[in-house]
């Protein structure tokens, strides 16, 4: 195929783009498991810290992609895509730290079992994403794309479920309307993050198909 005779003769500075991704996504399994232990072990000002470095690293790992995909003639794929990647996993990273800022900011009176099930599918969910990255480096493993597709929406389908239960709970029993608000807003947010990752998987797995 053309699209792999390219690769081939592409400069080896073109591994960037790969390597740009792969510690961008990294980033995002770090803030899922940030989250998580929060949520089990409690929050401090050194673990918002940690989340804002992270945020912080993502925007600058994001803005050196662009700047060099703006630099670059040839490129692995289409230069809209790899925008679009690299905007997505930035987007996650920092849709994770503003639920661990919030829920900070909330002041809540602990973290519910609820709170640490979404949380611990968080991180697997972002595991499983970082796996369907890595396969944009080979458009010949279109089987293996797809079934990490298709494990990412049974998580996405695990978490869905764990948050209508929840909010279910919240609004069934006899709670505050304060902690209503704040709960709620956390688990909307969390469902935000999980729809993102499954929106980002379904977009690698376009990418391989469409360059396979």
């Amino acid at each position: 195929m053309l699209i792999n005779l390219i690769k081939k003769i592409l400069p080896p500075e073109e591994k960037i783009f790969y390597s740009l991704f792969n510690e961008s996504i990294e980033l995002a399994c770090q803030a899922s498991s940030a989250l998580s232990d929060i949520y089990e072990t409690g929050i401090s000002e050194e673990k918002m810290e940690h989340a804002r470095l992270l945020k912080e690293r993502s925007n600058e790992l994001t803005h050196r992609l662009l700047e060099h995909l703006s630099a670059t003639f040839i490129t692995p794929f289409d230069r809209e895509d790899i925008q679009t990647v690299a905007v997505f996993i930035n987007k996650i990273t920092k849709k994770i730290v503003r639920v661990i800022k919030n829920s900070y900011y909330y002041n809540l009176d602990g973290y519910n079992e609820s709170l640490k099930q979404q949380s611990q599918l968080l991180v697997k969910i972002t595991d499983e994403l970082k796996t369907a990255v890595d396969q944009l480096k080979s458009t010949t493993k279109a089987k293996d794309i797809t079934e990490s597709g298709r494990r990412m929406h049974e998580l996405e389908n695990l978490m869905d479920a764990e948050i209508k239960t929840a909010l279910e709970e919240l609004f069934y029993n006899n709670h505050d309307a304060m902690t209503i608000l704040k709960l709620g807003q956390l688990y909307r947010d969390l469902e935000s993050v999980g729809e993102s990752c499954g929106t980002l998987s379904d977009i690698t797995l376009n990418i391989v198909l469409k360059n396979s």
